[in-house]
């Protein structure tokens, strides 16, 4: 008889706690707080400039990561072929103008190539695009100032006043003292032509048509 009256007694105390517990939940007693669950980390893995999957940035195209060329082993494979090259040209494009220049004696013709820093001057006493019918002789000049590719108008020192004739580019195939090969690509002067001195010493040239190659 006293073990079943000790039984009973821990029975009817464990369905008191639980009560009690009930009557906590029902007078509003917050449970305790859930531990948050750790966000999903985004992985950022580079294997060989590869961006992984887990990465915010893996939504980009992936490339392939460049090659070294050898294998494990030291065995080497194929490399991508390099991009081609390109050479630098050694002809020069540079600019050119044609001044009308009309002074006291005369009108003639002023044929300025830009050099960079200056501007080579031949002084011819047609228009030059009318070499291409014939020869045209031609006074080489002092080099001039590069503003003249761009001015019109008065000539200091009382020279008279300058037009533009003709611009535009011209290729440089060939610059030295013996002579000059260019391609002219203006309005009036358009093709290639010749200038070369008509003797080792003086100042008169001779500007010349040659044939399209």
């Amino acid at each position: 008889m006293p073990r079943k009256r000790r039984g009973a007694a821990s029975a009817g105390l464990i369905s008191a706690l639980g009560q009690k517990g009930n009557a906590r939940g029902r007078e509003g007693v917050p449970p305790p707080p859930r531990r948050p669950r750790a966000p999903p980390k985004a992985i950022a893995r580079r294997a060989g400039g590869v961006l992984a999957r887990g990465h915010p940035r893996s939504r980009m195209r992936l490339e392939e990561a460049p090659s070294s060329g050898r294998r494990p082993g030291g065995r080497t494979s194929g490399t991508r072929p390099m991009p081609e090259q390109i050479q630098p040209s050694s002809e020069q494009r540079v600019r050119f103008v044609v001044l009308m220049h009309t002074e006291r004696e005369g009108v003639h013709f002023d044929l300025m190539v830009d050099t960079g820093e200056l501007l080579a001057t031949w002084k011819c006493p047609r228009p030059p695009e009318t070499a291409a019918e014939s020869d045209l002789s031609c006074i080489r000049l002092k080099d001039h100032r590069r503003q003249y590719l761009d001015y019109e108008g008065a000539v200091s020192g009382d020279r008279g006043e300058v037009r533009r004739h003709d611009q535009g580019a011209c290729v440089v195939h060939r610059q030295a003292p013996q002579g000059w090969e260019l391609t002219f690509h203006g309005h009036c002067l358009v093709g290639r032509f010749a200038l070369e001195p008509v003797s080792a010493v003086g100042s008169e040239w001779c500007l010349r048509s040659l044939p399209s190659s």
